[in-house]
C-alpha cells in the first residue's frame, strides 16, 4: 500500500533545506567574527593587557548576535574593568551579563575570590529586581475561559479558590482541530489561496496535488526569506566611534589622550575617537594635573568637566633668629634674589642689608644707623636690576640709595615731602628690565617712577579707595609682560597698572577666605606673571594668575616650618622659589612649588673665582675682596662636604692650604673637600659642587687627607 504525501511533510521539508542552505551562510561570518574578538579579549585579559581586552570585548559585544553570546562578551569586560580597579564599570557590566543571561554560571576557580562574590550579588540582585509573572491575569483568563465553557455554572472561583482551576476544560476547545484532521481530502490545496475561488475538474486533478502545493508554499517561504534577508542586511551598523567634549576651568590646558598629545587645549571637542575606555590629561603650568578614565560609546558624545587645582607648595629651608650677629635679624622688612642666586634682607632695627647664599649661608653685610651715604635708617624695600646694582628704600629718611652687589654706595635720591621725587615713608621697590624704578610713596598714597640714575618720570595716585587711589601702598612689583602690581595695603586689594600708570585691574577685598586679604604688604611676580602676595594679617602667601585668578595659597600662623607671624615682603627667583621675610619670627623662609617629583636629593652650585685675593684681612668664610666672586655658601647652614662635579677648562686651581680656615682643594672630578672657604684662579672660571647628603662624621673623608673642620674651626 503506497504512502500518502504530506503536505506539511513537504513544507517542512524544503524550509529545513532553506533554513540550512540560507541561514547559516549569512549567520556565519558574524559568529566567527564575534568568536574571534571574545577570543582576542581574552587573550589580552590573560596578559595584563586589560585596557586593549576591553576594546577587543567591546567589538566582541557589538558583534554578538545571540543572548548568550551578548552575556559572555559584558561578562569578560566586566572582569577587566575588575582588573583595572574600576568597580562601578565592573558592576555595570555583570548586570548587562545577567539582563542578557539569569542563568549565568562560572567556574570559580579560575576567577578572583572577590569577584567571584561580586558576580553572585550581582546576580542575585538583578533577579530579585526582575518583574514577577503576571499570574492573576493568567489566572483571570481562565476564569473568563471557564465561563465561556459552561455558560449556565455560577461564578465560583474566587480568591485562592482561583488558583486551583484545571485546565484540562479549557483544552476542549481543541476538538474542532481533531474533526479536521480526520477528514483532510476536504481541505482545499493551498495552492488556491490568493488566486480567487478556482475548480480543478476531477478529471484533470494532479497526481502530485500536495507537492505542488508544498512548492508553492515554498516558493511563497522563498520570497519571506529572501525579504527577511534583506531587511536584516538594511539594518544601520553600529558606530565604532565617538567624541569627548571637554571644559576645563580654568582653560588653556593641553589635553592628552591615551599617553598622547592630541596638539588641543580646552575647552575643546575630541572627534572620531575609537569605542571603548580611553585615559584623558589635561596639563597647565602651574596646575596639578587633571587625569581620568572615559567610557567612549559609538555615536555618543562623552561631556567632562574638569577644574584644575593649583599647585601647593613646600618648605624648603629657613635661617635666622632675633639678633644682631652674622645671619640674624631684627624685624627683617624687605628680600629680593639677583641672578646668581644670592639673596639680600633689609634688616630693620639692625639698620643693614645682608646677603645669603639660596640655601641661607650667609655671606655678607654692610650698613649701620645714620643718614649718610650708605647709612640707614629703618631699611624697607630692596630691589635689584639687570646688571646687578641695588635699589633700597629708607622710611625714615624718606629716600633710595643705590649701591652695587658687594654694598658699595653709588648714589642717594629723595627728601621728604609730597613733591615729584619727593617720598613720604617709602615702601616697596620694583624695576623692570627697561630700567624704570617704581616705588611706593606710602604716606602719599601713590606711585612714583624714576629712571636707574634717579630722575623723576612719572606718578599717579591719591588717597582713596577708587580706582587707582591708595590707601597707604606698601608693595609693588613689574612682570615681564610689562604690567605694575600694586598692593594697595589698607584697602586690601590688589590694583593693576600698565607702566605708565593707566589703571587696568583690580581684585581682593577684606576677608580671610580665598582671593580675599587683610592688610597685603609684599608683592612680587614670577617670569611666568603670577602673581604672589604675603597676605600679612592673615599669616599666608597667596598666589594668582596676573587677572587675578586664585591658583593656591600657604601658611598659617605660629612658628613653625611654613608658618609665619606677620609675613611682610617676598621674591621669586629664576627657579620659582619663593623666599618671604618672616618678620616677626625674624626670619626667611624658602619654599618650592609641591609637584608630582620629589625634593632634589643633591644641589649642585657654582663657585666663581677672582683673579687675586688681595690682603689677608680680607680671608673670611665665604667671602672674597672681590665682590662678584662671593661663594655661595659659609658658616650658617653651610653643607662641610662637597664633591667636585667640574673641574675648570684649566685642570687645575689653588688655595693658599698654609693658612687657617684655607684648606687643599683636590683638582680633579670625583674628588672631595671640606668645609670650603676660599679658591682663587683664573678670572671667569667656575667650578661646580655637589652637596654630600650625609655628613660624614669621622675624623677623615674618603678620597681625601684633610680631616673634618670642627665648629671650634
Amino acid at each position: 500500500m503506497k504512502k500518502k504525501i504530506s503536505a506539511s511533510g513537504v513544507i517542512l521539508s524544503f524550509l529545513c533545506l532553506l533554513w540550512i542552505d540560507l541561514f547559516p551562510q549569512a549567520a556565519a561570518p558574524a559568529q566567527s567574527e564575534f568568536q574571534k574578538a571574545l577570543e582576542a579579549g581574552k587573550k589580552l585579559y590573560e596578559s595584563g593587557e586589560h585596557k586593549e581586552a576591553i576594546i577587543r570585548l567591546f567589538e566582541a559585544q557589538n558583534l554578538a548576535r545571540e543572548k548568550r553570546d551578548l552575556a559572555e562578551a559584558c561578562f569578560h569586560i566586566s572582569l577587566c574593568y575588575y582588573a583595572l580597579g574600576e568597580s562601578e564599570n565592573s558592576l555595570a557590566y555583570l548586570r548587562k551579563a545577567f539582563e542578557a543571561d539569569p542563568e549565568k554560571n562560572i567556574d570559580e576557580r579560575l576567577f578572583p575570590p572577590r569577584f567571584v562574590g561580586l558576580f553572585y550579588q550581582t546576580k542575585r540582585d538583578v533577579l530579585k529586581a526582575a518583574p514577577a509573572k503576571p499570574e492573576a491575569k493568567v489566572e483571570e483568563k481562565k476564569i473568563e475561559a471557564e465561563k465561556k465553557a459552561e455558560p449556565g455554572k455560577k461564578e465560583e472561583l474566587k480568591g485562592e479558590a482561583a488558583k486551583k482551576v484545571e485546565p484540562p476544560k479549557i483544552e476542549k476547545k481543541k476538538e474542532p482541530d481533531k474533526k479536521i484532521e480526520k477528514k483532510p481530502e476536504e481541505q482545499k490545496p493551498p495552492a488556491a489561496a490568493g488566486r480567487g475561488k478556482q475548480e480543478i475538474p476531477a478529471r484533470k486533478k494532479s497526481k502530485f496535488p500536495w507537492l505542488i502545493a508544498g512548492g508553492v508554499a515554498v516558493a511563497g517561504g522563498v520570497v519571506a526569506i529572501l525579504l527577511m534577508k534583506k531587511e536584516t542586511t538594511a539594518t544601520p551598523a553600529v558606530s565604532t566611534t565617538g567624541n569627548i567634549a571637554i571644559t576645563s576651568a580654568p582653560t588653556g590646558a593641553k589635553v592628552f589622550l591615551d599617553g598622547t598629545d592630541t596638539g588641543q587645549t580646552t575647552n575643546c571637542t575630541l572627534t572620531n575617537i575609537a569605542v571603548g575606555p580611553h585615559v584623558l590629561k589635561l596639563v597647565l603650568d602651574n596646575y596639578g594635573k587633571w587625569e581620568g578614565n572615559i567610557q567612549v560609546l559609538g555615536g555618543q558624545t562623552a561631556n567632562v568637566t574638569a577644574t584644575l587645582a593649583g599647585y601647593a607648595y613646600e618648605f624648603v629651608t629657613k635661617w635666622g633668629n632675633l639678633g644682631t650677629g652674622d645671619g640674624q635679624f631684627n624685624y627683617p622688612r624687605g628680600i629680593a634674589v639677583n641672578g646668581l642666586g644670592n639673596v639680600f634682607v633689609t634688616d630693620d632695627e639692625n639698620c643693614r642689608v645682608q646677603i645669603f647664599s639660596s640655601i641661607g649661608g650667609f655671606l655678607s653685610k654692610w650698613g649701620s644707623g645714620g643718614s649718610g651715604a650708605g647709612q640707614f635708617q629703618t631699611p624697607g624695600g630692596i630691589a635689584t636690576d639687570s646688571t646687578g646694582f641695588i635699589y633700597i628704600t629708607e622710611w625714615d629718611n624718606h629716600r633710595v640709595q643705590k649701591f652695587t652687589s658687594g654694598g658699595g654706595y653709588v648714589s642717594r635720591w629723595g627728601s621728604i615731602g609730597g613733591g615729584s621725587g619727593q617720598f613720604n615713608s617709602p615702601r616697596g621697590i620694583a624695576i623692570n628690565a627697561a630700567g624704570n624704578v617704581f616705588v611706593a610713596d606710602l604716606n602719599n598714597h601713590r606711585v612714583e617712577k624714576f629712571s636707574l640714575e634717579g630722575s623723576f618720570l612719572v606718578q599717579w595716585g591719591q588717597q582713596g579707595i577708587a580706582n587707582s587711589q591708595f590707601n597707604f601702598p606698601e608693595g609693588i612689583a613689574v612682570s615681564n609682560s610689562g604690567f605694575v602690581f600694586v598692593a594697595d595695603t589698607s584697602n586690601h586689594r590688589v590694583q593693576k597698572f600698565d607702566l605708565f600708570g593707566g589703571y587696568l585691574d583690580q581684585w581682593g577685598s577684606s576677608g580671610t577666605g580665598i582671593g580675599k586679604f587683610n592688610t597685603p604688604m609684599g608683592i612680587a611676580v614670577d617670569d611666568f606673571g603670577y602673581v604672589f602676595v604675603a597676605d600679612t594679617n592673615n599669616s599666608r602667601i597667596q598666589k594668582f594668575t596676573s587677572t587675578g585668578g586664585f591658583l593656591t595659597q600657604w601658611g598659617s600662623p605660629g612658628s613653625g616650618d611654613g608658618q609665619f607671624d606677620n609675613p611682610g615682603a617676598l621674591a621669586v627667583d629664576s627657579s620659582g622659589y619663593v623666599y618671604v621675610v618672616d618678620t616677626r619670627n625674624h626670619r626667611v623662609q624658602k619654599f618650592r612649588m609641591k609637584t608630582e617629583s620629589p625634593l632634589p636629593a643633591k644641589i649642585t652650585y657654582t663657585l666663581l673665582y677672582a683673579d687675586s685675593f688681595g690682603p689677608d684681612s680680607a680671608y673670611r668664610p665665604g667671602f672674597f675682596s672681590d665682590p662678584r666672586t662671593m661663594l655661595p655658601f659659609g658658616f650658617s647652614g653651610a653643607p662641610d662636604i662637597f664633591n667636585i662635579r667640574q673641574a675648570p677648562p684649566v685642570g687645575f686651581f689653588r688655595t693658599p692650604g698654609s693658612r687657617d680656615g684655607f684648606f687643599r682643594m683636590p683638582g680633579m672630578p670625583g674628588d672631595q673637600i671640606i668645609s670650603p672657604r676660599g679658591v682663587y684662579g683664573l678670572p671667569d672660571v667656575s667650578i661646580q659642587f655637589e652637596e654630600i647628603p650625609q655628613k660624614t662624621t669621622s675624623a677623615a673623608v674618603p678620597g681625601s687627607s684633610v680631616p673634618k673642620k670642627t665648629k671650634k674651626d
